[in-house]
């Protein structure tokens, strides 16, 4: 089973981790089924050092001998998940980030629903999991089968998730598609084109990623401009499917419309931004590009017209509304 399967897992440590911190992610890594011949570790700091069944270790490949550890300049997650796409071997390829770890046969059952559907990406549910310990699962998840409109059309309805993690991917689909480095929301930018090459897609309902909850990383701080990048990514997004998947365009300006409320609801409920009337005026200007013709279908839904109406009349008021109706958050 020599080389045909590459598992890119990008670890960001920060700090020195305790046993307790990380064993069990370490456990994730070091338990998946043999049929994985390479895992690469990317270690973006000076410090990395690990306390795996009690005993402090330099380098995980130490442990298991399939594991590559990569030594390079802290570039940002994008700039660690590009450069294990060049140098990565085999025919499948996945992505583990720093916080999370994965069941111990989630692999096995991504390519197994691969394989069986003769799908050129497959996906599974996921959990959210506190620090406390609980979890809960993000969603609803089907065992489905897509086609390449049908998977973007259910990406733009967040019936498939935008995230990387909980999917394996053949690596000659995603091989020549970068991750943008410098962006919050890299995943918004890279997702929408891998999947309109995909043929196929198909989703299997079981739960293999464990999705852990930290305040102190990048979703859990104060509100912060950069959370904006993901309404550039879908603005972005909208430009693509206006050319190769025109069909879906008022279904893309709908939810970029309802995202640019959220934003705003989130920028008017956060403390202390010095920002704020320039961010507001960014989701402004978005809003303003999308024609009522370009988002109304016959069989509207009449909420979707009505909250189209107030935003375009006045878009920080329409926010405002929505926050003390407590609507969207």
């Amino acid at each position: 089973m020599s080389n045909w399967f590459a598992i890119a897992c990008f670890f960001d440590f920060l700090q020195i981790l305790s046993v307790n911190d990380f064993s069990q992610r370490w456990n994730s890594i070091n338990h998946l089924t043999l049929l994985i011949s390479e895992i690469t570790f990317s270690n973006k700091t000076a410090t990395y050092i690990y306390k795996v069944n009690g005993s402090w270790i330099s380098e995980p490949k130490k442990i298991d001998s399939r594991i590559k550890v990569i030594h390079k300049k802290n570039g940002g997650l994008s700039d660690a998940r590009n450069y294990g796409l060049e140098i990565m071997s085999g025919e499948y390829v996945s992505f583990i980030d720093s916080d999370d770890y994965i069941e111990s046969d989630m692999y096995s059952k991504l390519y197994d629903a691969l394989i069986s559907n003769d799908s050129s990406i497959s996906m599974c549910a996921v959990n959210k999991v506190w620090e406390n310990g609980k979890k809960c699962k993000m969603g609803k998840f089907l065992n489905k089968i897509y086609n390449s409109e049908e998977a973007f059309k259910a990406l733009i309805e967040e019936e498939i998730s935008q995230v990387v993690w909980n999917k394996l991917y053949k690596a000659k689909l995603v091989k020549n598609i970068l991750f943008d480095v410098g962006k919050y929301h890299e995943d918004e930018f890279w997702s929408y084109k891998v999947i309109s090459k995909a043929k196929k897609i198909c989703s299997i309902d079981y739960i293999g990623y464990n999705y852990f909850q930290r305040m102190d990383s990048i979703m859990g701080k104060e509100y912060s401009k950069k959370r904006l990048d993901a309404i550039e990514a879908k603005a972005i997004r909208q430009n693509y499917i206006k050319e190769y998947f025109p069909n879906l365009i008022k279904h893309g300006n709908i939810n970029l419309y309802f995202s640019c409320l959220y934003q705003g609801q989130l920028i008017l409920k956060a403390r202390q931004i010095c920002e704020r009337k320039e961010m507001m005026i960014y989701l402004k200007s978005i809003v303003k590009k999308i024609s009522f013709s370009n988002f109304l279908f016959n069989n509207s839904k009449l909420g979707y017209i009505l909250w189209f109406i107030f935003g375009k009349i006045s878009f920080v008021g329409t926010c405002k509304l929505r926050n003390k109706l407590n609507i969207g958050l």
